[in-house]
């Protein structure tokens, strides 16, 4: 086994039990759970291997791991990517990998969710994610957050499970959303981002 495999692993089994302690929500055990993320993302050779992954908002995605509680992909992305105020439907952890700065935005849901295409949005934590900056996303309905690269990236994205077949995209200022499916469009007839696989 690879010194990535065996980093991935036990980042995987860490925040599994950090979400097992705190009913589902690893973001109960912040401190915990950045430290396990931090010490992954010292791994130096997280670009390249896993399986690709259709990319959302990225120019490239990468599925480093998965079981039935985790899902870790690396993605990368060129300067100027945005992915709207969205949800996953799971509870998530974001971080910049190697290199890159990030604009981060996470939000909590203030309404009681009662009016479908309505929702009131407040900001939980805002900031540039840099190499080594971890974000934490606690489960639905709280599990809400944007990000723009600012300049080619490398993202680490860790959900509590698989991502949610359909995804709420959010209108902060109008209070409103709509629903998307994720995207299953094979891109592989697309050429390869530079740098992206190797």
């Amino acid at each position: 086994m690879s010194r990535a495999d065996e980093a991935l692993r036990e980042c995987a089994r860490e925040l599994s039990e950090y979400a097992q302690a705190n009913g589902g929500d690893p973001s109960k055990a912040r401190d915990l759970v950045i430290a396990s993320i931090k010490r992954l993302l010292e791994c130096p050779d997280l670009i390249g291997i896993g399986l690709p992954r259709v990319a959302q908002h990225l120019e490239s995605t990468r599925i480093l791991y998965y079981d039935t509680q985790v899902q870790m992909t690396l993605g990368r992305g060129r300067a100027g990517l945005y992915d709207p105020p969205h949800n996953h439907g799971a509870w998530l952890a974001t971080a910049v990998y190697k290199q890159g700065e990030v604009q981060y935005a996470d939000y909590r849901r203030m309404d009681d969710q009662s009016r479908a295409g309505h929702a009131d949005l407040k900001v939980a934590d805002a900031r540039i994610l840099r190499p080594g900056d971890v974000a934490i996303t606690p489960p639905p309905p709280h599990d809400i957050h944007e990000n723009r690269t600012l300049a080619e990236s490398y993202m680490l994205v860790i959900t509590g499970g698989s991502f949610a077949p359909t995804r709420e995209y959010y209108d902060v200022g109008a209070k409103t959303y709509f629903t998307k499916a994720e995207s299953t469009k094979d891109k592989s007839e697309q050429p390869a981002a530079q740098g992206a696989g190797k």
